[in-house]
């Protein structure tokens, strides 16, 4: 028969072990807070408000007809044979919209033709407006720079320069200056950034002026492109 002592010892020592080492308790996680509560409350209410906005976009059937038009003859095809399109996040209601134009994929021909036509329109109307836009755009210039004509010829005048100044040319956009002192020394001081009383060839540019001509109104005459 084997001793028992040594068995004893090692019971005891197991023992002080686990009267010395209590088991640590496991803690749940926290849960949120009230204000993180109130904020997800607030987040699930917009995106019910959404939901119902796109719901009821998804059922209006002009909202259909609209984007049914706007699918090219593949796109038509692709929704017809079960593909994913997204029009709306919300994703009942994109499956939902996507049955109603596989539903209506008969009258596609129908709305395809009109936003076709709708769209040559809009075009047409565009370019209009911008012709017409541009072409007031043009008056208006060519009113200000025959205004400003007069201006720097009293500019002149003031400075004792006897300086005659006209326009012409498409929306008056050429300015011709005649003097009969005028010869290649005046030209150089335009050419280097130098003025007639003040006025540069930088200035005409920017009044929309494209071209310069300086002339003695005999033999001498010299242009500026700007």
């Amino acid at each position: 028969m084997k001793p028992l002592l040594p068995y004893l010892f090692i019971l005891f020592a197991c023992l002080s072990c686990s009267e010395q080492s209590p088991a640590t308790e496991v803690q749940a996680p926290p849960g949120p807070t009230a204000a993180e509560q109130a904020k997800q409350a607030e987040l699930r209410k917009e995106n019910e408000r959404i939901s119902v906005l796109q719901r009821g976009q998804a059922e209006d059937v002009s909202y259909q007809a609209e984007m049914l038009g706007k699918l090219s003859a593949e796109g038509l095809k692709s929704i017809k044979a079960g593909q994913q399109a997204v029009y709306f996040t919300d994703p009942s209601v994109n499956r939902y919209f996507l049955d109603c134009l596989k539903a209506r994929a008969g009258e596609w021909k129908k709305f395809h033709g009109q936003q076709l036509k709708e769209q040559a329109t809009s075009a047409r109307r565009e370019r209009a407006d911008n012709a017409a836009y541009e072409a007031r755009l043009a008056r208006e210039g060519q009113q200000e720079r025959a205004s400003y004509a007069q201006i720097i010829r009293n500019d002149f005048l003031d400075n004792s320069l006897d300086i005659k100044v006209s326009t012409s040319g498409p929306h008056a956009s050429q300015l011709t200056l005649t003097y009969p002192l005028f010869s290649a020394v005046w030209t150089r001081r335009l050419e280097t950034g130098g003025g007639l009383a003040g006025h540069t060839t930088s200035e005409w540019q920017e009044k929309g002026f494209t071209k310069v001509t300086l002339t003695d109104g005999y033999d001498y005459s010299a242009s500026f492109n700007l």
